[in-house]
């Protein structure tokens, strides 16, 4: 059994490695896979997934347009870029010489919020609105763009409603649904066949 984690390093800021429990005296790192633009710690942030049914993992960056897909061995696949068009972190660091650390200097700007994958789909929260989305949209709901990490395509984009004007707090997908979590609230979306056809 295999884990892969990031870490924080001082050479090379945040990097991947894999961690295998039947040889613990082996650690796998690539310093190559999270690209530093800004400080190599805040601008390289983001999540991690990893569909079992391909065998890929996939890395989220929080603050740019951009996702990675290795192989289960960390292995550089492709880089894929998101729709948006943010693709250097927009963030400001700060030196506290009192702590011996730094720290965002004012609130960083999110391009993709949250994600999740299902078999050969990432589904991302993108913060940005699109050149087409209605105004009216930007307060009433979330937006969820598709990409098919096979085949390194956009697929398509849908909107969650925000509950009592507060947008959801996290999301996973299944093969039929996704279950967005609102505070205390489980809603779960069904899927039209449009999108559940193209699960490879």
């Amino acid at each position: 059994m295999n884990i892969i984690f990031r870490a924080a390093t001082v050479d090379y800021g945040n990097l991947l490695g894999k961690f295998n429990f039947e040889d613990r005296s082996s650690v796998l790192y690539n310093d190559k896979l999270l690209q530093k633009q800004i400080d190599g710690l805040f601008d390289t942030d983001g999540t991690m997934h990893y569909s079992k049914e391909n065998e890929q993992f996939v890395y989220v960056y929080y603050y740019r347009n951009q996702y990675i897909i290795t192989d289960k061995n960390l292995n550089l696949k492709y880089r894929g870029k998101t729709i948006d068009t943010t693709n250097v972190a927009k963030i400001k660091i700060e030196y506290i010489n009192k702590k011996q650390q730094y720290k965002l200097a004012a609130p960083p700007l999110i391009v993709n919020r949250k994600s999740s994958i299902h078999k050969n789909l990432l589904f991302i929260n993108s913060m940005l609105s699109g050149r087409y989305d209605p105004e009216v949209m930007k307060d009433k709901a979330s937006v969820i763009d598709v990409y098919n990490i096979n085949n390194n395509s956009y697929v398509m984009s849908f909107y969650i409603h925000k509950i009592d004007n507060k947008a959801f707090d996290n999301f996973i997908v299944t093969e039929k649904y996704l279950y967005a979590l609102f505070g205390k609230t489980l809603v779960a979306y069904k899927f039209d066949s449009f999108l559940t056809k193209e699960f490879e």
